[in-house]
């Protein structure tokens, strides 16, 4: 038989049976094993698998740290690659707007359309603010055709006939980063992001939609438009990005109010609140609705800049 000893007497494993008076020992637990690390704690094979498996996961987390970090980068040049974007575009425009012939000029700049509703508007032909037929700060771009018929202290009227443009909506984001977004939609349209996939030549200005929330907890929406060139504005190519739409406008009689230098969502806060101050100090009947921005320039042009803010005018009467 099997015997083991207790404290108390010795103790038969086989069938229990207890001699000497002897009571089943009390079972005690070993000491706790100290942990040892896998490398340890198995074989020579064993160790093998597991440094590999342990090398394997630590590749896996730098490859992981260096896509982050090459992502991070990515996302900090983003604004950089936009700007870019942006002089290349109107670099090629400038090019192909110079190499045109002189009597293809003049309809390069204005619609066919616009010119036709701003002359029956005012009797006259459709000239910018220094009377010339195309307005200095388009640099030689196609833009929409206008009669300046007013000035009015710091402002000028004009009338604008009606317009094809493509644009795209942006809500509750801030003007400047509202702006990025709805560039980049509607510069892959023109780039050739339509049912046609057909690219389409820069224009001025890019125009600017302001509608300000109705309540503290309401959004402010941009509407971002590019103005489409004399050979589509009758048959503009469909977007396909459900995002874009293309835009009639009808005609309008705006308040211009200009400015130069860099814009931001400041100064065209600023320049707008000023151009309504006056508009009312002048009696005139506006729309408060809504205000328009248009920008002129690239990104790069660092003199001689142009921009505006425009409020329509339900009826204007000429003192």
């Amino acid at each position: 038989r099997e015997i083991r000893y207790g404290r108390h007497g010795r103790y038969c494993a086989r069938d229990g049976a207890r001699e000497r008076g002897g009571k089943r020992p009390r079972l005690t637990k070993e000491p706790r094993a100290r942990a040892l690390p896998p490398w340890r704690a198995c074989s020579r094979g064993e160790r093998r698998i597991t440094r590999a498996r342990t090398r394997s996961a630590i590749a896996r987390c730098t490859a992981m740290r260096i896509v982050m970090k090459k992502n991070s980068k990515a996302v900090s040049v983003a604004p950089f690659i936009l700007l870019v974007a942006m002089v290349v575009w109107m670099g090629s425009a400038e090019c192909v707007s110079s190499s045109t012939a002189p009597q293809n000029e003049v309809a390069s700049v204005l619609s066919s359309d616009a010119a036709v509703d701003a002359e029956a508007n005012d009797g006259g032909v459709v000239v910018s603010d220094d009377g010339q037929s195309t307005p200095w700060f388009y640099h030689g771009l196609e833009g929409p055709g206008f009669k300046e018929v007013a000035t009015e202290g710091n402002y000028s009227v004009r009338v604008y006939g009606a317009t094809s443009w493509v644009a795209t909506t942006i809500s509750g984001k801030g003007m400047e980063k509202a702006g990025n977004e709805g560039f980049m939609r509607l510069f892959r349209y023109i780039s050739g992001e339509n049912e046609r996939k057909q690219k389409i030549e820069m224009t001025v200005p890019v125009l600017v939609t302001v509608t300000p929330a109705q309540g503290p907890f309401c959004e402010d929406n941009f509407t971002y438009h590019f103005f489409m060139p004399e050979e589509f504005q009758d048959d503009p190519p469909k977007p396909t990005n459900p995002d874009v739409f293309l835009d009639n406008q009808a005609g309008m009689t705006v308040a211009v109010a200009s400015y130069s230098g860099f814009s931001n969502e400041k100064k065209v806060a600023e320049h707008g609140s000023k151009l309504f101050a006056e508009l009312e100090e002048d009696k005139q009947a506006f729309n408060d609705d809504t205000y328009f921005w248009a920008g002129y320039d690239s990104p790069f042009r660092l003199i001689n800049r142009h921009n505006e803010v425009w409020v329509k005018l339900t009826k204007f009467d000429e003192a």
